[in-house]
């Protein structure tokens, strides 16, 4: 029996990771999630895909993906998937504390199925964990993408919402997976190379026709205050409308606050350590934007498809079933 460990669910001072064997608390807890979600569906009626991307590394992309799951899964109760998609340099396992050796690795390799490699992380949260320091997983041809990704279409089964941290910089898969997405959200900082870098990453997919018709916003992290990430904010949304013809959206700031470091080092998010933090109440505010309106996804009958076969669709172009 393989063995891992997860959260132990305590609060934030007592917290601890434990010890769990994957084949009888992670199965049953699957068994229980996708029994449940067969027997009633979420009042939202929320099914789409997010991708979360930046320019550049180190503006917390990650730690914000990991929190916007979390608030749909645990505040919001919309059954939540977390994918760790920066294939290669995978670290969402670690933000959580969790020894994740069975990855999407194991996935692409033909080894394991998903439902196989999920982690339970709270409720109605699960990890797809991805694989860290693997070169082959992030040089993966477009082909060979393409004929493991339907293998993803069981966490249709079990969740709603689908959160991908798809990684930074103009790679290819970064872009795949963001043009795959319902939602797009680029992070950035107020720095100037932050900017920069995350009008590039715009750029890089505006070439592709179906950008166009995607949710594009932004989030501006690590602020020091809320006029510094509106001007930022402002530079970057100018120079996308007025040479890409790009109608990025604003989602807000993510004020600087020095209880983050202190959870990523605990290994322990900041929406259930420090719900009342400034960070935590932006991660709310956010989440409250990226949902639809009921009337909204009532005019959308693709939105009663689950997220992911849109997101495999769009990856191979074609309708994955009739």
């Amino acid at each position: 029996m393989r063995q891992g460990k997860v959260l132990s669910g305590r609060g934030f001072s007592g917290q601890e990771v434990i010890p769990c064997a994957f084949g009888s608390f992670q199965a049953e807890e699957l068994r229980r999630t996708i029994s449940e979600k067969k027997a009633t569906e979420p009042a939202s009626g929320v099914k789409r895909s997010i991708s979360i991307i930046s320019g550049k590394g180190g503006v917390g992309k990650s730690n914000i993906a990991l929190n916007l799951a979390l608030a749909f899964g645990k505040h919001r109760g919309i059954p939540t998937a977390i994918i760790d998609a920066d294939l290669g340099l995978a670290n969402t396992d670690v933000l959580l504390g969790l020894d994740a050796r069975l990855t999407l690795e194991n996935v692409f390799t033909g080894e394991l199925s998903v439902r196989d490699i999920l982690v339970p992380v709270s409720d109605k949260v699960w990890l797809v964990p991805g694989g860290s320091g693997i070169p082959e997983l992030a040089d993966m041809s477009p082909i060979r993408r393409k004929q493991l990704l339907p293998e993803m279409l069981t966490l249709d089964d079990i969740v709603d919402v689908i959160v991908i941290d798809a990684g930074a910089g103009i790679h290819a898969t970064v872009r795949d997976f963001a043009l795959a997405s319902d939602v797009v959200v680029v992070v950035a900082t107020p720095e100037p190379t932050a900017v920069k870098d995350a009008y590039s990453m715009i750029k890089s997919i505006s070439t592709s026709p179906t950008i166009f018709a995607k949710e594009l916003f932004l989030v501006v992290n690590m602020a020091f205050s809320e006029r510094e990430a509106a001007e930022a904010a402002k530079r970057l949304i100018d120079a996308t409308g007025r040479f890409l013809g790009i109608d990025l959206k604003y989602l807000g700031p993510l004020l600087h606050d020095p209880r983050i470091p202190k959870s990523v080092k605990a290994k322990y998010p900041a929406l259930l350590g420090y719900p009342d933090c400034a960070f935590s109440r932006g991660i709310s505010r956010i989440t409250e934007r990226l949902l639809p309106h009921s009337a909204e996804a009532s005019l959308e009958p693709a939105r009663k498809e689950g997220a992911m076969k849109r997101l495999v669709a769009s990856f191979i172009g074609k309708k994955v079933f009739s």
